[in-house]
């Protein structure tokens, strides 16, 4: 009975739900716009939705005993500011500044007031900050770049070039312990365990991650794996720094501002390195550019990737979205093609279509119509 009391305060607090409505919208937007641009969804399915449950529950499975075996404990009044500002970072824009952000603001105001007991030592909240750091790196190297639907922008030279969004979020349970008489002061009937001498309660506390990042010049997967792999390393840095500020607490005030300034430069470097290295994904004289391949097409077994130019189909060559679909229907079930990749090699893939339906090959191009 106790337990299940603990899994429904989860549920009953608003950030679950208000992150819950925002990734569902967060999918129709999205259906939207590639619809209005490219006359398809390119993901029918809404995977936004579908990341936001499955990392609730594996993250919230791997912090939360992550937090037990540590014996995380934090004064109630930082799940209150905690949940406050992620609430309305959810209503706003969640950007990976935001979710690092309104994590540490709370642990250094509890520092600052010197918020801390026999069963509250400052070192928590550094150790709280690694982990939800390491949380969102594994959010974006797992999620990050899996799903590249295009976006349509305009560059400096005002050409159109395609841009690969990635605007998703999730709220997972972080299991931690709060001092249980200010528990049963605030809540009367909420249960209370003994740890260590210690009375306790448990609270799974909603935490919110996210990121919105576009990738315009390399290949989405590798910059979303690459970054999150950055942020884990920052996360395990920070629960190092939480042990360290044992013997040294100055480091407890030093590690806070430390680990969020780690966590934007790793953001700014990954749009650094995507902006000043490569090629826009622009539009092309001789051939057309890939910029998207629909899942369960035959598009998506000819190994061809986002940014490859096709320079003719069926022998031959091709310039726009029509020339392309004219030289599709001289062979009707069959296409073969001469590709430059993004490596500026030629390749040549072949394979079987849809009788009397070579729009369904499911390479998405830029249109004519396009802004």
């Amino acid at each position: 009975m106790k337990i299940l009391l603990v899994i429904l305060a989860f549920f009953l607090q608003p950030v679950l739900w208000i992150g819950v409505i925002r990734a569902y919208l967060n999918g129709r937007t999205r259906m939207k716009r590639a619809r209005s641009q490219f006359n398809t969804a390119v993901y029918e399915k809404h995977y936004e939705f579908r990341h936001f449950w499955v990392s609730l529950l594996v993250l919230g499975i791997i912090i939360s005993l992550i937090s037990v075996l540590v014996g995380a404990t934090l004064p109630l009044d930082w799940v209150v500011i905690y949940e406050a500002l992620a609430g309305l970072s959810l209503i706003l824009i969640p950007s990976i500044v935001i979710p690092v952000l309104i994590m540490i603001v709370p642990s250094l105001m509890m520092v600052l007031m010197n918020y801390h007991s026999s069963t509250i030592a400052s070192q928590n909240y550094v150790l709280i900050a690694g982990l939800i750091i390491l949380a969102l790196g594994m959010f974006i190297g797992f999620n990050g770049g899996r799903y590249n639907v295009p976006r349509i922008f305009r560059n400096e030279r005002n050409n159109r070039i395609a841009g690969y969004p990635f605007k998703e979020l999730s709220v997972f349970p972080m299991l931690v312990m709060i001092p249980g008489n200010i528990m049963r002061h605030v809540i009367s009937f909420y249960p209370t365990f003994m740890v260590d001498g210690h009375r306790v309660a448990f609270l799974l506390v909603p935490i919110m991650i996210g990121l919105r990042l576009t990738v315009f010049k390399h290949q989405p997967r590798k910059v979303f794996r690459k970054l999150g792999n950055h942020l884990m390393v920052i996360g395990i840095l920070g629960m190092l720094l939480a042990v360290a500020s044992y013997k040294w607490p100055i480091l407890v005030m030093i590690s806070l501002p430390v680990l969020l300034l780690l966590s934007w430069f790793a953001l700014y470097r990954a749009k650094r390195s995507d902006l000043k290295h490569g090629d826009w994904f622009s539009e092309v004289i001789n051939g057309v550019r890939i910029v998207g391949i629909e899942p369960g097409t035959p598009a998506a077994k000819m190994n061809l990737h986002v940014g490859d130019v096709i320079l003719n189909v069926n022998h031959k060559a091709v310039h726009d979205e029509d020339s392309f679909y004219e030289a599709l229907q001289d062979q009707p079930t069959y296409c073969r093609l001469r590709v430059i990749n993004t490596n500026h090699r030629i390749i040549l893939t072949n394979t079987a279509i849809y009788s009397g339906t070579p729009h369904e090959i499911g390479v998405v191009l830029f249109r004519t119509s396009n802004l």
